[in-house]
C-alpha cells in the first residue's frame, strides 16, 4: 500500500488462529487514502475479523464511520479450516472462559455484535454507512440484516436509489443480492455514485492479475 500511496490508512483484521498455509478464510479491510486519510479520526478492529471501520470527521465536525463486514454463509463447509469453523472455535472459547451455556451460531453472534457496535457508535453521534457481503438478503423473512437495520434506522442505498430491493443481484450462482450498503438515511442525498464491479472483472495490480467483484 505505501508503494502505491504516499499516505494511507490500512486498517486489517482476522481471527487469532493460524493456518498450516498461506491460506486464511474470513478477514476483512478498509482503506482511507491520500487526502482523506487526514480525516481519520479512529479506527476499529473487530476481534474475529468480521468487520472493520474507520471514523471520519468532516469540515463541519460531523463524523461518519465506515464499515467493511463479512458474515459468514448459511451453509458451512465441512472442515476446520473456514470462517465459520473459527469463529465457532471462538465463540466455544469466549462462552466457556465466562461460564456461558448459550453459545449462538456464527451468524447469530455476527448479528449481535455487530448491531452493538453500530448502536454504540451512534449513541456517539457518528452516521453509519456499512458495506459488505451478508450472504443474506434483506426481505427475507429470517433475515438478520433486514432486523439489524431496522433496529439501527439504516437504509438500504441500493434499494432506495433504483426503487427495487433485489436489484443488482450480487450472487454470482443465482439471483439474490446478498452485497449491500446500509448508511444513516441523512447521508443518503450526499451519495454522488455507487456500484459494483461485474462478475470476474480483471484488474491488474502489482503485475499479477487478480479477480475483483466487490462493491464500490
Amino acid at each position: 500500500v505505501q508503494q502505491y500511496f504516499s499516505q494511507n490508512c490500512l486498517v486489517m483484521a482476522a481471527s487469532k488462529f493460524e493456518t498450516a498455509t498461506h491460506y486464511k478464510p474470513g478477514g476483512t479491510a478498509i482503506l482511507a487514502s491520500e487526502s482523506i486519510t487526514a480525516n481519520v479520526k479512529s479506527h476499529t478492529r473487530d476481534r474475529m475479523g468480521r468487520w472493520t471501520s474507520i471514523c471520519l470527521t468532516t469540515a463541519v465536525n460531523r463524523k461518519i464511520r465506515i464499515i467493511s463486514a463479512y458474515q459468514v454463509c448459511q451453509n458451512r463447509r465441512p472442515g476446520s479450516n473456514t470462517a465459520a469453523a473459527h469463529q465457532t472455535a471462538q465463540i466455544i472459547q469466549e462462552a466457556t472462559s465466562e461460564n456461558i451455556t448459550i453459545r449462538p451460531t456464527p451468524r447469530q453472534a455476527f448479528i449481535a455484535d455487530l448491531q452493538a457496535f453500530i448502536l454504540h457508535c451512534q449513541s456517539e453521534h457518528e452516521d453509519i454507512i456499512l458495506a459488505g457481503d451478508f450472504n443474506e438478503t434483506l426481505n427475507e423473512p429470517t433475515s438478520g440484516m433486514g432486523a439489524l437495520a431496522a433496529r439501527c434506522g439504516l437504509a438500504d442505498l441500493f434499494s432506495t436509489r433504483t426503487g427495487n430491493s433485489n436489484i443488482p443481484a450480487t450472487y454470482q450462482r443465482g439471483t439474490k443480492r446478498i452485497d449491500f450498503v446500509l448508511m444513516s438515511p441523512s447521508l443518503l442525498d450526499t451519495v454522488i455514485t455507487a456500484g459494483y464491479d461485474p462478475f470476474g472483472f480483471w484488474l491488474q495490480f502489482s503485475g499479477k492479475t487478480k479477480v475483483h467483484g466487490n462493491l464500490r
